[in-house]
C-alpha cells in the first residue's frame, strides 16, 4: 500500500492512539521516556560545555508559556523558523529539564499531548501524569472488582487494554 510521508515513528503511533484511547497512556509515556524528541533553540546557539540550554517557549492560545517538543523531525521542520533550530534530546532528559514548565507535543499537529507543571513532577516521579497523589499499591495486593449489571462497553475495552499491558493483572 502507499503510505504518505515515509514511516511513522512508534511515538507518533502511539500519541494517536492515546489522544483516541487513554487506555495506552502507559505504554505511550514509557515510550516518550526512551524516545528522542526535538526541542526548539533559539538560532545560532548550542548547549554550554555543563550541558545546558535555553528552549524556546511559545504562548498557549489561552496566555500560557509552553515549552514546544516535537516527536519527529517532520513535526519539529514545520515549527521551525529563521529565530530557531532544532535540537535532538532523549524524552526523559528533556522533560527533566522543562520541571516546573508547561509543556506541549506537537502543539500544531492533529495529535498533541500538553502536561501541566504538576502532571510533568508526577510523570517523572511515576511514570504516570495523573494518578491520585495517594495512589499507592503493593506488590501483592489483591483487587476484587465488581461488576455494574451495565457496564458501558468504551469503559470495558479500555480497561482490557491497560490491563493487557500489566503482566500482574490476571
Amino acid at each position: 500500500g502507499w503510505s504518505l510521508g515515509g514511516r511513522v515513528n512508534p511515538l507518533d503511533r502511539l500519541l494517536e492512539r492515546v489522544t483516541l484511547e487513554p487506555a495506552y497512556g502507559p505504554v505511550f509515556y514509557q515510550t516518550l521516556f526512551d524516545s528522542d524528541v526535538y526541542a526548539l533553540i533559539p538560532a545560532g546557539e548550542a548547549p554550554t560545555p555543563k550541558g545546558r540550554v535555553r528552549f524556546v517557549m511559545w504562548t498557549g492560545q489561552d496566555g500560557q508559556q509552553v515549552i514546544p517538543f516535537f516527536s519527529s523531525r517532520a513535526a519539529v521542520r514545520r515549527a521551525l523558523n529563521a529565530n530557531t533550530q532544532a535540537l535532538r534530546v532523549n524524552g526523559r532528559v528533556f522533560l527533566e529539564a522543562c520541571r516546573g514548565g508547561f509543556v506541549v507535543l506537537n502543539p500544531n499537529e492533529r495529535y498533541f499531548c500538553r502536561l501541566t507543571p504538576s502532571e510533568l513532577a508526577l510523570l517523572l516521579d511515576t511514570g504516570s501524569p495523573n494518578l491520585p497523589e495517594n495512589y499507592v499499591t503493593t506488590r501483592d495486593m489483591q483487587v476484587e472488582i465488581a461488576m455494574p449489571s451495565e457496564a458501558p462497553a468504551e469503559m470495558l475495552t479500555s480497561l482490557s487494554l491497560l490491563f493487557a499491558q500489566e503482566p500482574a493483572v490476571e
